[in-house]
C-alpha cells in the first residue's frame, strides 16, 4: 500500500459550497491515510487570486491566518471552517497537504459561493436640466460602500480633466457658472461604475440637458381698445424643477396669473378686458425658486391701450404654434397649443390629418387640443388652422409618433461555468421604437473585435471563457423614452492543473522519496505519481506530445496591475508541463489607442522562474494589451494568450507610500532558498498593494534582482533559485498604483552549502562550524571536560616516559657502535700496511679491499627511522669476510 494522504475529493474537481453572508461555511478536506498510519503533515489553504496562504497549521506550531480571515477560521481536520462569511470570500479555495519526511503533497479544491453579493444601488445619477448660473450635483450611493469611477458619453472621467466638472468619489458636481460654449459641453450622459475588488457595476444613464435662455424675437408691440382681449406670448424656456412665470413691467411691477390675468398653455398671456392701467412696457420673466434663479426674455413687449380703434378687418396671424415634432408614450396624455390673432378674431380648428380625431379621447379649448390616454392609432400628423373669413386662413402642423417605454421583459440570470465554455446572455426588451442595446462587462463597454465575444439579436455570446470572463454582465436597452438594464454574474470554475505544487515547499533530501508497496519493496512515490499523471497527454522520456511534434507550452494570459500612472505589472504562469525547457520570457504590449497597432516587445530577458515584470513608460489613459512570449531550449519561441484590454486610469488622489517595510528575520531554509519575514505598518491611511524584494550577492556589484509579492497583508516569502554557500543581501519597498516607498533596511543572509559541497569537506565544516553547546548541557559537559583533562594528563606523562627510554636505548647503542669503530679501523690499518705501494690506488665506490659499495638512492621514511639497526647489519657482513 502506497502511503499518500488522500482528500476524499478528486485534485481534478471542484465542490461546491453555498453560504449566506454572515453565516458559517465548511470547507472540507477530509484526509485518509492508508493503513491508519498518521504522520505529521502541514495543512496549507489558498484562495485563488492571492499569492500567500490564508490558513497554514504546521504539527507543534500556532496556526496562521490572513489579517482578512483572522478571528474567523479554524480547521476541523484538515477542513476549513468559516464561522463569518463576507461577501468578499467567495472564490475557489485550494486545501493542500504536504507530508514533509516523505516529501508527498495532495490537494483538493472547493468553491464557496457567497449568496446575495449585496452589491446594489441605492441612489443612483438622475436625468436634470442643468440651469445657467447654478450648479447640480449627481449621487452615486451603493451597499456595500465601493470605490465609484464616473463616466461621460461612454469615455470614464479623470479628476479635474473637463471643465465644470468636479467629483468626490460618490458625488459629482456640475457648476453652470461658465460662458455658453463651455456650459453646452456639459450636455450628455453621465454614468457611475460602483468598483469592488475585480468587479464593477453600471449605473443607470443619466442625461444632462442644459437649460437654454427666452427664444431671441423682436420687440413686440400691441395696441388694444380698452376692454378688449389681448394675448401676449412669453415661450418660456425649460426649467426643472417647474418655475414661475410672469411678464414684467420695466419698472419693477409685474403681472402674474390672477383673476384679472389668465396663463394659457405654453406661456401665453391672456388679459380678458384689458384697462388703462395695463398700459406700459413689460419683459417675460421665469423664476425658479428652489435654484434661485431667474431669467428674463431679450424682448420687450409694447401694450398701448387706446379708447376707440379704427377696427380695419385683418387676417389671422399665428402668435403661437406647436413644436414640429412630439414623441408620446403608450397611455399618456398630450396637449397641442396653437394660437392667432386677427380681426375679427379668428376660430382655431385642429384636425388629423388623413385620419379623424377618436370621440372620448380628446377636447379641444381654444388654441389647446388634449388627447388622452394616447394609442398606437393617435400617432400621426395634426393640423391647426385659424380662420376669420378674411383671406388667407394660416395653419401650421405637428407630428406625433408614439413610443413605447423600454420594458425587459426577462431579466439576466446569474450563470456559474467552467473555464473555456461557451455563454449566451439574452436581454429579452421590447420598447416602441425597438430598443439598442449595449453591453457592459465590470461596468466597461465589451470590445467585440478583440475579446472574442458576438452581440447579435440582442443577445451577447461569449466563444470561449477565461477567469478574466468572470464579473457583472449588464445590458443597457434604450430608445428615446429612456434607458432600462438588467444585470448578471458571471462566475468561471477554472480548470485545474493535474498536480499542484504548494507554494512554501521545503527543501527535503533526495533520500526520502521511496516507500515500501504492500510486498515491502521500495517505490519512488514521486516518480509514480508524475507517471500516473502524464502518461496520457506526453511521452516523458521524449518530451514530446502524443503524436511526436515538440511541445512549446506557452505561458498563460498575464493578468495586469497598475502601478504608476506610467506603468503598470504583468504577472503569468507556465502550466505544468512535460515539453522544452523555457530559456527566458520577453513580455510584449501594443497601444490599442491607436489606429492599426504595432506589437512592441521589451528588450530584458526574464529568467525562466521569475513570472512577473514591471511595464514602464506607458501613457496615462491610453488602452493597452498585453502578452508573453518564451523562448525555449530550441531556440524557437511561442506566444501565449492576449491579455483584455486595460486602461491606464490617471488617480492623483492616490499618494504613495512613504515609509517602507522593516526586514525582522532573514531563515536559510535550503542551499537554494531564503525565508524572508518583514513587518509593515499603515501609514497615513495610505494603502499598499504589494511589495518589491530586492536581492543580490554580496561578491558581485550587479543590479538586484527584483521579485514581486502581491497582497498588503503579506509578511513573508520565500527567494528562491539562489546558489549554495553564498551570502546575499536583500532589501524591499512596498507599492501601490501612486509609486513605491523608500527603501527598507537592508539585511544579510548566508545559504548553506549543498549535500555535494558537505560530504566532500567534512573535516573542515567541523573545524569552521563547531557544535553549539545548550545551556541545559553545560553541566554534564563540564564533568565531561574534566575526566578529558586527567586522561590528558596521564597520556602525556606516558608519552614523556617512552621518549626517555627511547633516548636511553640510543645512547646505549652509540657506545657499542663507537667500539666496534675501533675495532674494525684497527683491522684495516693493518692490512694496508702489509700491501705494496702499487696497491694503494683506489676507485671510487670501492673499498681497499676491493668490495663495492652498495647506495640506494630511495631513501624512503622506514630506512631513515632505520639507519641504525642497517648499519649495524652492514658492519657485521663486513667482519664476516675472509
Amino acid at each position: 500500500m502506497a502511503f499518500l494522504p488522500r482528500t476524499t475529493l478528486s485534485s481534478t474537481s471542484v465542490e461546491i459550497v453555498s453560504s449566506l453572508i454572515g453565516g458559517p461555511a465548511l470547507l472540507r478536506c477530509d484526509l485518509d491515510f492508508p493503513g491508519g498510519l498518521v504522520y505529521p503533515y502541514t495543512v496549507h489553504w489558498y484562495k485563488q487570486g492571492q499569492e500567500n496562504h490564508i490558513f497554514l497549521r504546521q504539527e507543534g506550531k500556532p496556526p496562521i491566518i490572513s489579517d482578512e480571515y483572522s478571528g474567523r477560521l479554524f480547521l476541523i481536520g484538515a477542513s476549513l471552517n468559516i464561522t463569518q462569511v463576507h461577501n468578499s470570500d467567495f472564490g475557489l479555495y485550494e486545501c493542500r497537504v504536504f507530508v514533509e519526511r516523505r516529501n508527498i503533497q495532495n490537494s483538493s479544491w472547493v468553491l464557496l459561493e457567497v449568496q446575495d453579493q449585496g452589491l446594489r444601488f441605492i441612489d443612483e445619477p438622475k436625468s436634470v436640466l442643468l440651469l445657467p448660473g447654478a450648479s447640480h450635483v449627481l449621487n452615486c450611493w451603493t451597499e456595500p460602500s465601493t470605490d465609484i469611477q464616473w463616466k461621460f458619453n461612454g469615455q470614464f472621467l479623470q479628476p479635474d480633466e473637463k471643465d465644470g466638472i468636479h467629483f468626490d468619489k460618490n458625488q459629482l458636481t456640475l457648476s453652470s457658472k461658465l460662458d455658453d460654449s463651455t456650459l453646452q459641453s456639459l450636455e450628455g450622459s453621465y454614468q457611475c461604475v460602483a468598483v469592488l475588488g475585480n468587479l464593477g457595476l453600471g449605473s443607470h444613464l443619466a442625461e444632462i440637458s442644459v437649460a437654454e435662455p427666452f427664444s431671441h424675437s423682436n420687440n413686440i408691440t400691441l395696441t388694444k381698445q380698452v376692454g378688449s382681449e389681448v394675448l401676449i406670448p412669453c415661450n418660456p424656456p425649460r426649467s426643472v424643477p417647474e418655475g414661475i412665470l410672469r411678464i414684467e413691467n420695466i419698472y419693477g411691477s409685474h403681472i402674474g396669473p390672477s383673476d384679472h390675468v389668465q396663463l394659457l398653455s405654453k406661456g401665453v398671456f391672456k388679459i380678458p378686458s384689458v384697462t388703462w392701467e395695463d398700459a406700459g412696457t413689460y419683459q417675460c420673466t421665469m423664476e425658479n425658486t428652489k435654484l434661485n434663479t431667474k431669467q428674463k426674455s431679450n424682448y420687450f413687449i409694447q401694450l398701448n391701450v387706446v379708447a376707440e380703434i379704427d377696427n380695419k378687418p385683418t387676417s389671422p396671424e399665428l402668435i403661437v404654434s406647436p413644436d414640429n415634432f412630439y414623441a408620446v408614450q403608450l397611455g399618456s396624455n398630450l396637449s397641442l397649443h396653437c394660437y392667432a390673432e386677427g380681426d375679427p378674431p379668428p376660430v382655431i380648428s385642429w384636425t388629423k390629418y388623413g385620419g379623424r380625431l377618436l370621440n372620448g379621447r380628446y377636447s379641444q379649448n381654444s388654441g389647446t387640443l388634449s388627447l388622452y390616454n394616447i394609442q398606437k392609432e393617435d400617432d400621426g400628423t395634426y393640423v391647426c388652422q385659424a380662420d376669420n373669413d378674411i383671406p388667407i386662413p394660416v395653419s401650421t402642423y405637428t407630428i406625433v409618433e408614439i413610443k413605447d417605454q423600454v420594458k425587459i421583459i426577462v431579466p439576466l440570470g446569474n450563470l456559474s461555468v467552467n473555464e473555456g465554455s461557451e455563454v449566451v446572455f439574452d436581454c429579452n426588451a421590447t420598447g416602441v421604437p425597438n430598443p439598442v442595446v449595449t453591453w457592459l462587462h465590470n461596468g466597461v463597454d465589451i470590445d467585440f473585435s478583440t475579446e472574442g465575444a458576438i452581440a447579435k439579436d440582442n443577445r451577447l455570446i461569449l466563444r470561449s471563457t477565461s477567469i478574466s470572463s468572470a464579473g457583472f454582465y449588464q445590458c443597457f436597452a434604450t430608445n428615446p423614452l429612456g434607458t432600462e438594464y438588467s444585470t448578471a454574474r458571471l462566475r468561471i470554475l477554472p480548470q485545474l492543473k493535474d498536480k499542484v505544487e504548494p507554494t512554501l515547499k521545503p527543501h527535503v533530501p533526495k533520500n526520502v522519496t521511496e516507500s515500501p508497496d504492500d510486498a515491502g519493496n521500495l517505490i519512488d512515490e514521486q516518480h509514480q505519481h508524475k507517471k500516473r499523471i502524464h502518461h496520457k497527454k506526453y511521452n516523458k522520456k521524449t518530451n514530446q506530445a502524443s503524436n511526436g511534434e515538440t511541445l512549446m507550452v506557452p505561458p498563460t494570459s498575464p493578468q495586469v496591475t497598475k502601478l504608476s500612472d506610467e506603468s503598470v505589472m504583468v504577472r503569468w504562469e507556465v502550466p505544468e508541463n512535460n515539453g522544452l525547457a523555457i530559456q527566458f520570457f520577453k513580455v510584449q504590449y501594443k497601444d490599442v489607442s491607436k489606429n492599426k497597432p504595432r506589437w512592441m516587445t521589451i528588450d530584458d530577458e526574464i529568467a525562466p522562474h521569475i513570472n512577473s515584470f514591471e511595464v514602464p513608460n506607458l501613457k496615462t489613459g491610453h488602452a493597452y494589451r498585453f502578452r508573453i512570449a518564451a523562448v525555449y531550449s530550441n531556440n524557437d519561441n511561442n506566444q501565449g494568450p492576449v491579455s483584455g484590454k486595460f486602461t491606464l486610469h490617471k488617480d492623483p488622489k492616490m499618494r504613495k507610500p512613504t515609509v517602507g517595510p522593516n526586514i525582522i528575520r532573514l531563515e536559510a531554509v535550503s542551499p537554494s532558498a531564503i525565508l524572508l519575514h518583514w513587518q509593515y505598518m499603515l501609514v497615513d491611511y495610505v494603502p499598499v498593494e504589494g511589495f518589491f524584494v530586492y536581492y543580490r550577492a554580496t561578491t558581485t556589484a550587479a543590479y538586484y534582482t527584483k521579485t514581486t509579492v502581491m497582497g498588503s497583508n503579506s509578511r513573508s516569502h520565500i527567494i528562491s533559485f539562489l546558489l549554495p554557500d553564498t551570502t546575499y543581501e536583500i532589501k524591499m519597498q512596498c507599492f501601490n498604483e501612486a509609486g513605491t516607498s523608500d527603501f527598507s533596511n537592508i539585511s544579510i543572509q548566508k545559504t548553506p552549502k549543498s549535500e555535494e559541497q558537505t560530504s566532500g569537506m567534512q573535516e573542515t565544516r567541523v573545524e569552521q562550524f563547531p557544535p553549539v553547546v545548550t545551556t541545559q548541557q553545560s553541566n554534564r559537559e563540564t564533568m565531561y571536560m574534566a575526566i578529558g583533562a586527567v586522561l590528558g594528563s596521564v597520556i602525556i606523562v606516558l608519552l614523556v616516559s617512552m621518549v626517555y627510554c627511547n633516548w636511553k636505548q640510543r645512547q646505549q647503542r652509540r657506545q657499542l657502535l663507537a667500539t666496534l669503530d675501533e675495532t674494525i679501523r684497527g683491522h684495516n690499518d693493518m692490512e694496508l700496511s702489509s700491501r705494496s705501494p702499487a696497491s694503494k690506488r683506489e676507485m671510487n665506490g670501492i673499498l681497499p679491499n676491493g668490495h663495492q659499495i652498495s647506495v640506494d638512492g630511495n631513501f624512503t621514511e622506514p630506512f631513515l627511522n632505520n639507519n641504525i639497526r642497517e648499519t649495524e647489519m652492514e658492519e657485521t657482513d663486513n667482519s664476516a669476510e675472509p
